[in-house]
């Protein structure tokens, strides 16, 4: 997902083209990761799957990759669910829960705490 989102960012249309050591540095700069934790052989690993699957292509004859267009939309889906479906369900899984009379005072909490009694009750339901 850190490498899509790095995908994202940087530049439009043919402009997004990088390097396998552009990203990498990228990735450790924007998400503080030290060299250990992803390494150079982890990014190829990825690199490869997403070119497999269609997602990214290296321009020919150079060292370059650039997003393919469906790759564009699937990047963008995955990161859009990440960031506001399942980064709110887990926080919603690991925090404190208030107790039952508790009234948000947002509407967009309200919205919240319904979609998190929903997927408590589909959890339950697919325990049955």
């Amino acid at each position: 997902m850190r490498l899509l989102q790095v995908l994202l960012q940087k530049g439009a249309g043919e402009l997004r083209t990088w390097t396998s050591a552009y990203l990498l540095h990228t990735i450790h700069d924007q998400y503080n990761l030290k060299p250990s934790e992803y390494t150079i052989n982890q990014l190829r690993y990825d690199l490869r799957k997403l070119r497999v699957h269609g997602l990214i292509e290296r321009i020919p004859h150079t060292y370059f990759y650039r997003l393919t267009t469906n790759g564009l939309k699937a990047a963008l889906l995955l990161v859009q669910l990440r960031r506001l479906i399942y980064g709110p369900l887990a926080y919603g899984f690991i925090r404190h829960r208030p107790q039952k009379n508790f009234a948000p005072d947002s509407k967009f909490e309200r919205a919240y705490y319904k979609v998190e009694e929903s997927v408590d009750k589909l959890v339950e339901l697919m325990a049955a």
